[in-house]
């Protein structure tokens, strides 16, 4: 017997075909879409934060990436104007102002961050210092002026206030300065501490890898196909020439960071004569160096931040005995010439 198909039937089986294949096509289109949207990429963007120009660059799927962008931007900006000196409202402008007076509850982010600062500058017996704000305070307003000189009484008016030892952490969340016209200034780790956060928030978020540049603080994370390359700036030459290169081959887990502090770039004039941004602690004047920079190499990039001022403050030699105090930590020293490269211990350095 043979069966035959009614002509409206086969109307209505080419109907279907046709009906399925463009399903099928919307299908594979939407996937190949959808595909493409959670694909990894690099993503980077630029912005200026803590008055330097910052940039990010992160490895993950697109949503996420350019939520990390936004998130790490956003927290900038929020520690920024908890850690600031400078504006009115922060945690650390309030300390201040009760310099001498009374406690202040601060973030328990904050208190951390002071908390960290005193055993940093315990462990550098004092040469880095966060309550060094009187002298910068000081050297501030004669460079603003123009010209004229400080008395070795005002120096030492403005040095007598500046002691670690004067910062007293209540209790959780509760900070004091004891001493009247004392004052923090968070300079030499704020920025640090700052990328430390960010990498956080971003490896939180899921972004396997990326790379932040905080004003010459760098900090990467997560693991590559090649090695992680951190170039140094060779303090004579120009703003991409390059002393030396860093390598890293990071964990997925792993978080490095250089922070490099030099007496090169930013000073001051006064009467004709140029001074350096970095005070010492312990003459409270400008510090003379045959050091251009030091690299400080650690996880931490609060800690590496600190630790670059301290052994530019102090010198070489003393810096190289610090850095026993710290295992895991490396330092890069550059000197007048600009061409002598001391590495502490046994960091792996290359020629650009």
């Amino acid at each position: 017997m043979c069966l035959r198909l009614k002509k409206n039937s086969r109307k209505e089986i080419l109907r279907f075909r046709g009906s399925f294949f463009s399903f099928f096509l919307l299908f594979l289109i939407a996937a190949i879409v959808l595909a493409r949207w959670d694909a990894v990429i690099v993503l980077e963007r630029a912005e200026v934060h803590m008055n330097t120009l910052t940039s990010i660059s992160v490895e993950a799927p697109r949503k996420t990436a350019e939520k990390a962008l936004d998130g790490s931007f956003a927290l900038l900006r929020e520690l920024n104007g908890r850690l600031s000196r400078y504006a009115e409202a922060s945690d650390i402008s309030k300390v201040n102002a009760s310099a001498g007076i009374a406690p202040v509850k601060v973030a328990p982010e904050t208190w951390e961050l002071l908390r960290n600062a005193l055993t940093l500058s315990e462990a550098t017996d004092g040469y880095f210092d966060p309550t060094i704000g009187p002298l910068t305070d000081l050297w501030r307003i004669l460079s603003k002026e123009g010209n004229g000189s400080l008395s070795e009484k005002e120096i030492a008016a403005a040095r007598d206030l500046v002691d670690y030892r004067s910062l007293s952490l209540v209790s959780p969340d509760w900070v004091f300065l004891r001493s009247r016209g004392a004052a923090l200034d968070l300079g030499a780790v704020a920025k640090g501490y700052a990328a430390d956060r960010v990498a956080d928030y971003c490896k939180a978020l899921g972004v396997r890898s990326g790379l932040l540049d905080l004003g010459g603080n760098i900090l990467v994370w997560g693991s590559r196909k090649r090695p992680w390359r951190i170039g140094i700036r060779h303090p004579l030459e120009g703003r991409d020439s390059t002393a030396c290169v860093l390598e890293f081959d990071l964990a997925p887990d792993q978080t490095m960071s250089v922070v490099t502090s030099g007496s090169y770039e930013r000073f001051r004039e006064v009467g004709g004569k140029k001074l350096s941004h970095i005070f010492n602690p312990h003459t409270g004047v400008p510090i003379e160096t045959s050091l251009l920079s030091v690299s400080v190499v650690d996880p931490c990039s609060a800690k590496a931040d600190a630790l670059a001022t301290a052994f530019l403050v102090m010198g070489e030699e003393k810096a190289r005995e610090t850095l026993r105090r710290f295992p895991g930590t490396e330092a890069v020293f550059i000197h007048h010439n600009g061409e002598k490269i001391v590495v502490s211990k046994n960091q792996e350095v290359t020629n650009p």
